[in-house]
C-alpha cells in the first residue's frame, strides 16, 4: 500500500462523519458543563475522523461539510418546533427580534464544521505520515 493518498469513497467519508457527529454530539451533551472540553470536542472527534480515514486535505473539507450539514439539520428542526410553540417569536425574525437565536445557531454551524475539518485534516496527515514511516522501516 503507497503512503499516497488514499481512495475512500463518498460512501465512507459520509458514514465515517455520520457516526463522528453523533459522537460529538452525544459527548458535548454530557461534557457541556465543562465548556473548555466541549469546545474543543469537535478537534478531537474531527482528528480521529481523519486519522481513521486517512484524510486528505479535501476529505477532511467533506467530513467538515457533513457533519456541518448534520447540525444544521439539528438546528433547523430546534427553530421549527420554536416557532410551532411561539409564533410570535417567527413573527419578530425579521424585525430583529429574534436574530440573536439565528447568530446562535450559525456560529454553532460553523464552529463546528471548522474544528471538525481542521481535526480532520490533521488526524489524516498524521495517520499517512505515520503510514509512510512504517513503510520506509520496512
Amino acid at each position: 500500500m503507497s503512503a499516497g493518498a488514499p481512495k475512500v469513497t463518498a460512501g465512507r467519508l459520509w458514514l465515517v462523519a455520520t457516526k463522528t457527529f453523533g459522537i460529538t454530539a452525544l459527548l458535548a451533551t454530557g461534557l457541556h458543563i465543562i465548556p473548555p472540553i466541549a469546545f474543543f470536542l469537535p478537534l478531537g472527534t474531527g482528528f480521529v475522523a481523519g486519522w481513521d480515514t486517512k484524510a486528505t486535505i479535501g476529505q477532511a473539507a467533506c467530513i467538515a461539510a457533513i457533519m456541518g450539514l448534520w447540525l444544521t439539520g439539528v438546528v433547523a428542526v430546534i427553530m421549527l418546533v420554536v416557532a410551532a410553540v411561539a409564533p410570535s417569536l417567527v413573527a419578530n425574525l425579521w424585525s430583529g427580534g429574534a436574530l440573536a437565536g439565528a447568530l446562535i445557531g450559525v456560529l454553532l454551524v460553523l464552529h463546528l464544521a471548522v474544528f471538525a475539518g481542521v481535526g480532520a485534516a490533521i488526524g489524516g496527515y498524521r495517520a499517512r505520515a505515520e503510514e509512510a514511516k512504517e513503510l520506509a522501516r520496512g
